[in-house]
């Protein structure tokens, strides 16, 4: 293909296969949500255990825009227009994955907006991954 050999390119382009099937990956995910969710080790831990949350949902956001054939990468379009979660959500759960992911020093209300958040989603957790993973 560097080389530019027509023929490896031509048997690639006419032999590449779209899947728009992606339930078992996204069934994945939500039993993943829901190891984080039973987890005793986030109990007391909220960045961590949103941070974790976050990349689930975000995959989750992927796959399920991946079915409907829009293929994006985007995290704010994922939890957006995949999972469904509001701007204000999303931008939430990047940014705490971005203060624990990337060591950056998140302001006081930032912190106080994690605990939030984090009770927040544990209590509806359960019904979340429930609509996640029929709404296929």
């Amino acid at each position: 293909m560097i080389d530019g050999n027509n023929n490896l390119w031509v048997k690639l382009k006419n032999n590449f296969n779209v899947t728009y099937d992606h339930k078992n990956s996204i069934n994945e995910y939500c039993e993943l949500l829901q190891f984080i969710d039973e987890y005793p080790g986030f109990e007391h831990s909220f960045m961590p255990y949103l941070s974790n949350v976050f990349k689930a949902l975000k995959n989750i956001g992927i796959f399920k825009l991946a079915e409907k054939g829009c293929f994006v990468f985007d995290k704010t379009t994922a939890l957006v227009r995949g999972c469904g979660l509001t701007s204000n959500e999303a931008e939430t759960l990047i940014t705490c994955n971005n203060c624990f992911e990337r060591s950056r020093v998140p302001s006081i209300k930032e912190l106080e907006t994690f605990k939030i958040v984090a009770k927040i989603w544990k209590k509806y957790n359960h019904e979340f991954i429930k609509v996640m993973s029929n709404d296929q």
